[in-house]
Order: structure tokens, then sequence, then C-alpha cells
């Protein structure tokens, strides 16, 4: 994609195409509408580069738009968007990162279930245990 400005300099329907594509790209798309509105500047875009290769009568924007995109492409993205989200919470100190010591895991065999107490059912994922 970057090679756009250089393969379509002659063309300037190209070149707007792109640099508005460009520009939604830099906006916030975690509106729904953002991103439909960055699909179809997409869907232009490649429509505009196959009408300067001569394949305007033959590929048209509905064929461009129903284009395969493997479902762990959005998924992977998805991810990788909440780890990024999640980190930056932390690292902002928006939210609280806990740190809970180590301990080896002990043979359940050999090391009773914790009791059931107000305190452990208050707040289950902190089971604390007296020694």
């Amino acid at each position: 994609m970057n090679a756009i400005d250089l393969v379509f300099a002659d063309d300037g329907e190209v070149r707007a195409r792109w640099k508005e594509y460009l520009k939604l790209t830099e906006q916030d798309l975690k509106v729904d509408l953002n991103l439909k509105n960055l699909d179809n500047k997409y869907i232009e875009l490649i429509h505009a580069m196959a009408s300067v290769l001569g394949l305007a009568g033959r590929i048209s924007q509905i064929q461009v738009s129903e284009a395969y995109t493997p479902q762990v492409v959005g998924r992977n993205f998805e991810r990788s968007e909440a780890l990024a989200e999640g980190l930056i919470n932390v690292l902002s100190g928006e939210t609280p990162l806990a740190v809970v010591p180590f301990q080896e895991p002990m043979d359940p065999a050999v090391q009773p279930p914790l009791p059931e107490s107000p305190e452990n059912s208050e707040n289950p994922g902190h089971a604390r245990r007296e020694r």
C-alpha cells in the first residue's frame, strides 16, 4: 500500500481515494460507524485502482467488498487491541496490577481444601491459608 503514490502518481482519483483512506486510519476506529466508513473507503480505493488498471468492467465494488478475510485475522486484531488497551491501563495506573507471592502447588491428597469461611466466601479468588 505504501507504493500507491508511486504506482498511481499520474492518477488523481486513486491518490485522492488513498488520502481519504489514510485519513480515516488515523482516527479512533472503535466506533462501528468509523469501521464501516474505513471499509467503504478501502473498497473505493481498490475499485479506483482496478479502473486505472483496465479492470473496471470486469470487477465491481461489490466483488471487492466480498473479498475473503480469514476470521483469525480479525480475532488476532481484536486480541492485540485488548492486550494493548489492558497494558496501557496498567502502565498508566488506571487499572491496578495485583501481585501475589508464589507458592509451590501442593498435592491435593496431602493438603486438605480450605474450609469455607465468611472471608473466603466474600472474596473466593483471594483465599488465604493460615499457618
